[in-house]
């Protein structure tokens, strides 16, 4: 899992999702980004909340998502890993879907 997107008017009044960060990146988010906080929920040390609010760079979130994607890709065994990388780089018209 990279990603939980859920509500919960106790956190946030906007929906929110937790992701999965670098350890040592975790302060700086949380400290530099008022829409971050440490994990609902979740390991603080790996994980954070972010808020989707009207004030949140939907941009920098993005690239959030893409690199919580991208931490749990690279813990998976190498048979599994280079064809979601494959998934995850090719455009969607990509023949990579269809059987071979």
């Amino acid at each position: 899992m990279f990603a939980l997107l859920f509500h919960n008017p106790r956190v946030s009044e906007h929906t929110i999702v937790n992701l999965k960060a670098e350890p040592d990146e975790l302060p700086l988010l949380i400290a530099s980004h008022g829409f971050i906080q440490p994990g609902f929920h979740m390991n603080k040390r790996h994980w954070i909340t972010v808020a989707l609010s009207p004030e949140a760079d939907l941009g920098f979130i993005e690239d959030l998502i893409d690199d919580s994607y991208d931490n749990v890709v690279a813990g998976l065994p190498a048979r599994l890993r280079s064809p979601l990388h494959s998934l995850n780089a090719a455009p969607a018209e990509s023949s990579l879907l269809e059987p071979t």
